[in-house]
């Protein structure tokens, strides 16, 4: 036992281990541990929310890829109906545009086209001579964007 001034050192001892930087002595790892909240023994998990956080990112972006390419295909198939039904009243169209002329002249066997409707449709119809005595076969094509129909009408002509 030796006095320094007042202070009593009883014995000194030092550490025979090397410590690298940032590591932690084994006497006080366990302390170390316990104040973390985990045991001595406990699997370190490292990194788990980076995976965890990536795996749910990836999810999501499936997702909402899926959610756009469905919606993608839902807005095409919408604008091929109103374009199919556009064709079929542009077709309509021209069968009425021809019965208007047989109207005004029962000998009148040719074609009707009209200019362009609504935008990107037109339509043409070609009256003709029917198989049966007094009638005429109206054939009318209406075309809207990418969808063409046809209608076939035979009307009796007196």
């Amino acid at each position: 036992m030796q006095s320094v001034g007042s202070v009593v050192v009883v014995k000194m001892q030092t550490s025979q281990y090397s410590l690298k930087i940032g590591s932690v002595p084994p006497r006080c790892a366990h302390v170390r541990a316990m104040v973390a909240g985990r045991s001595k023994s406990a699997p370190r998990r490292r990194g788990m929310a980076l995976l965890l956080c990536l795996f749910v990112l990836s999810l999501v972006s499936v997702w909402v890829v899926d959610m756009f390419q469905s919606a993608a295909i839902y807005q095409s198939a919408l604008r091929n109906t109103i374009e199919y039904e556009q064709a079929l009243y542009l077709a309509n169209a021209g069968v009425h545009h021809a019965v208007a002329e047989l109207e005004s002249n029962p000998a009148w066997r040719n074609t009707v086209t009209a200019g362009t409707y609504p935008a990107t449709g037109s339509y043409s119809a070609t009256a003709a001579n029917g198989s049966a005595a007094g009638t005429v076969e109206i054939t009318a094509t209406g075309v809207a964007g990418g969808a063409t129909r046809r209608l076939r009408a035979t009307i009796l002509v007196n």
